[in-house]
């Protein structure tokens, strides 16, 4: 969905700066402000041994799935028209720097996975050299 409006509105400013210079600029910094947002990703998934962003997807698992809003006995509250179900994400990295693994527990999500963005990270594995990363408990 965000690369639909990022190409619309693109294609309609490049149509706009043949007639004004001052809309160049706009569609430059659009491009780079928008190539930054959709390409960025989580900066928060990082090695838990030496801080590397250099990690590579190992194993996951989708955790049981929950409504967003439930009643006391974890059925569906029909009070909310727009209740969804909901689940967490587990999954393991292992880095290509150090050899360590690390484990994330990611948000709640209507589509569990691992791109999801990261809520703990916490280390499974040692890697080689000195400790720069930490965990996040909590």
């Amino acid at each position: 969905m965000g690369w639909a409006w990022f190409s619309i509105i693109l294609v309609a400013s490049i149509f706009l700066a043949q007639f004004y210079w001052w809309i160049w600029i706009i569609v430059v910094l659009l491009i780079l402000g928008g190539l930054g947002i959709l390409i960025g990703g989580d900066k928060n998934k990082k090695c838990a041994w030496c801080d590397g962003t250099k990690i590579k997807f190992k194993n996951g698992v989708e955790g049981p799935w929950y409504w967003e809003h439930e009643n006391k006995d974890g059925s569906r509250d029909k009070r909310f028209k727009d209740n969804f179900q909901v689940a967490q994400y587990k999954s393991n990295f292992s880095c290509e720097e150090c050899g360590a693994t690390t484990k994330f527990v990611h948000f709640l999500d209507k589509a569990p996975s691992a791109d999801v963005k990261v809520r703990t990270r916490i280390l499974s594995t040692k890697g080689s050299g000195e400790r720069k990363g930490t965990n996040w408990p909590n």
